[in-house]
């Protein structure tokens, strides 16, 4: 696969109440900030993957530590009112208790690196 991002990343899929949840973490290594090349690394996950990224709830941990939702189908950015507690209210689909979202970022070894 010839990557499109020149941005360092994990990334982890999962599932909570039937939603497809997509978190993205950048890796701060110098390169392309995650927020600056957000369409190629969802581009990049989606292609890896082989998935639709309009089916996901994309959320993403820039290089200050601010999570920040991405829109792919309307190609835009929205406020997420999220700590690293994931307290999610703000995206237009039914919100997700807290607790739901925690095994999704517990286990780091488990996170996929492109």
């Amino acid at each position: 696969m010839q990557k499109k991002s020149s941005a360092n990343f994990l990334y982890r899929l999962g599932i909570v109440k039937d939603q497809k949840i997509l978190l993205i973490w950048d890796k701060n290594l110098g390169n392309r900030t995650v927020t600056n090349d957000i369409k190629n690394v969802v581009a990049d996950i989606a292609t890896h993957e082989d998935l639709d990224a309009e089916d996901y709830l994309i959320f993403y941990k820039d290089s200050e530590g601010t999570w920040t939702g991405w829109e792919p189908s309307l190609h835009e950015f929205y406020h997420c009112p999220m700590s690293d507690s994931f307290l999610i209210s703000m995206h237009p689909l039914p919100s997700i208790p807290t607790q739901s979202l925690m095994p999704l970022i517990e286990d780091l070894p488990k996170h996929k690196l492109l």
